[in-house]
């Protein structure tokens, strides 16, 4: 493997490997150092000069023995985004905890509205609810209820996120199979749903897959919003619950019934 410590490599060379490495960070989320070497085709210590660079760029969070890319560190704080609108997301979640049934299995997305539906179903009865989650804040608040059945994937933890994300988290959500697939949304329009980071909108596409009926759950800023990842178009088996339906524009493609009324 290269090691340009003690060689002299042309500058444009070393910032096109360091591009490779933090797009590599942006697609698969964590790697540990050795994968980065093999895929780079570099030393070890070249890495680690690398990672430093990046770090001190911003680019990327060095971790114990890899890397993660800038996502748990650029996106706002779980904290800092549970209070937002957490009157609107309340009303949200009213509107869909009223699909919930007796012995369903449902997932919980990771978002903060995602999370007023589970602090509201945590305060009534949910007879034999299999809650599947890739939250740590949604599994300990509905783990408070005795008759519901928690189950947290595993994968690598995002601390300022709370949630666990990537290769492993994927492969274990393709166990399930859900009556129910609660999803957040960092922007809808007549496209679709739409997330802000490449990995959050893949691990939700492998969820809806595993899905018989999924709930869009998106207050009403999010609505004519557009960000950078497409997750899928308006499918038939989509529903959408939001604080404000007047909000939503009727030439939009919803299938019939999409709407959740209060």
């Amino acid at each position: 493997m290269a090691d340009d410590s003690n060689m002299r490599v042309p500058l444009e060379v070393v910032h096109a490997r360091r591009k490779r490495l933090a797009a590599l960070l942006e697609n698969h989320r964590y790697l540990p150092i050795g994968e980065l070497c093999a895929r780079l085709k570099i030393s070890e210590a070249t890495a680690r000069r690398d990672l430093s660079f990046l770090s001190k760029e911003k680019q990327v969070t060095r971790t114990y023995g890899g890397a993660l890319s800038p996502f748990d560190v650029n996106e706002a704080s779980f904290a800092t985004r549970r209070v937002f609108a957490e009157k609107e997301k309340a009303q949200i979640a009213q509107k869909a905890m009223q699909l919930i049934g007796v012995n369903q299995t449902c997932f919980f997305d990771a978002g903060t509205t995602i999370y007023a539906l589970a602090k509201a179903l945590s305060k009534n009865h949910v007879p034999g609810l299999c809650a599947v989650t890739s939250s740590v804040p949604i599994a300990e608040i509905l783990g408070r209820r005795p008759e519901v059945d928690v189950h947290l994937l595993g994968g690598r933890f995002l601390h300022r996120q709370l949630l666990v994300l990537g290769d492993q988290t994927n492969a274990m959500v393709k166990k399930w199979r859900f009556d129910f697939v609660f999803l957040g949304a960092e922007g809808v329009d007549a496209q679709g749903l739409w997330a802000s980071d490449p990995a959050v909108a893949a691990f939700q596409r492998v969820v809806i897959k595993q899905a018989r009926t999924i709930v869009i759950c998106a207050h009403a800023a999010k609505i004519n919003r557009k960000t950078d990842s497409l997750v899928l178009p308006w499918k038939k088996n989509f529903r959408f619950a939001t604080d404000k339906n007047e909000e939503v524009p009727a030439e939009w493609p919803l299938p019939d019934n999409c709407l959740l009324e209060s």
